[in-house]
């Protein structure tokens, strides 16, 4: 019975996938993210940005909030309601994996002042000694 190890990949791979998209395989990739995803979500979606700065309030959430003027539009059918919620779920997507990235940077820089402060030490200690 043969044991499955992962090995790191050593080159660069590029595969189409059955639904049309590419997959690459990079050597030290360890993460995905989507670069760049907000200009594209307002640009996609400029129409309920448009339609948010008319809102009585400026940090209206498009729910149930007094002189929302999304809601106004979904109410006439000027606006389909499924619009607003795919709007509202690429913005929150957007919003975590920005938040996901930037928690693995600061995980990483803490890591590096951790190692750093280690081998300064080390060479205190043999310095001393």
């Amino acid at each position: 019975h043969a044991r499955r190890v992962n090995q790191p990949a050593t080159r660069c791979c590029l595969r189409q996938t059955t639904s049309g998209g590419w997959l690459i395989d990079t050597p030290g990739m360890r993460s995905l993210s989507m670069g760049g995803s907000s200009e594209g979500i307002d640009l996609v979606f400029a129409d309920l940005i448009d339609l948010a700065a008319s809102c009585k309030f400026s940090d209206c959430a498009h729910a149930s909030e007094p002189g929302c003027a999304i809601q106004a539009a979904i109410a006439t059918g000027d606006l389909d309601g499924g619009r607003l919620q795919r709007w509202q779920k690429l913005l929150q997507e957007d919003a975590q994996n920005s938040g996901s990235i930037a928690s693995a940077r600061a995980k990483q820089k803490s890591k590096s002042r951790q190692i750093k402060t280690t081998v300064r030490n080390k060479h205190k200690r043999r310095k001393n000694n």
